[in-house]
């Protein structure tokens, strides 16, 4: 990374443009509204991203490597099995997810497709690693069945996620983030504990 890529400017540029992008989506808004609300010249900003394009992706990568960090943290903790890893990492994707309207990824896929089928690609992976690695671990615990589908397990989650961890339909709902997301994990782990394991999530983790 050169200096220019270290600079607080581009940094203040990114942390901004990415509340606005991820709650609001993109394409309604100009490079001159961009520059308005960041309170300097487009001149500024082009100094660092070449155009918008570049403003766009940079804001979604960001994102995604701070929550690539996240999950790294929580697979690499030490002390932890693998059904509290499971929760922890459902609890973090759902997290992650609800920070993103569903207007600015409907802008990717409008926009730039082709970068947002190898950002989905990237996506889908990461979780079938993911997910596929504690659900192994929880079988050989004993934890979860052994039966149990990873990758029909991820699509349930992700399609829960969506319907329901935006800010249109929690701003409905009287429940607060940390409850939407305690709930989404109970209801799901009902299905794909053991005995066993439903025993040592009520009795460990059911706080």
């Amino acid at each position: 990374m050169n200096e220019q890529n270290k600079s607080p400017v581009r940094d203040r540029i990114i942390l901004q443009c990415t509340e606005i992008f991820l709650q609001s989506g993109f394409s309604k808004i100009s490079m001159d509204e961009i520059a308005v609300s960041l309170g300097m010249s487009k001149k500024t900003i082009y100094k660092y991203f070449s155009n918008k394009e570049e403003l766009v992706k940079t804001v979604m990568e960001t994102f995604w490597n701070e929550s690539l960090s996240q999950i790294d943290s929580v697979m690499k903790e030490d002390g932890v099995d693998s059904l509290l890893r499971l929760i922890k990492f459902l609890e973090l994707a759902g997290d992650r997810a609800s920070k993103i309207h569903k207007t600015y990824m409907e802008d990717l896929i409008k926009y730039f497709p082709d970068y947002w089928r190898g950002f989905d690609e990237r996506r889908r992976s990461m979780l079938k690693t993911v997910v596929g690695k504690i659900m192994s671990d929880g079988k050989k615990e004993g934890v979860i069945r052994n039966e149990v589908d990873e990758d029909f397990f991820i699509l349930v989650f992700q399609s829960v996620i969506a319907s329901i961890a935006n800010p249109e339909v929690m701003a409905k709902i009287p429940y607060s983030l940390h409850q939407v997301f305690k709930n989404i994990v109970e209801i799901l782990f009902m299905g794909v504990l053991t005995k066993e394991g439903r025993e040592k999530y009520r009795g460990k983790y059911l706080t």
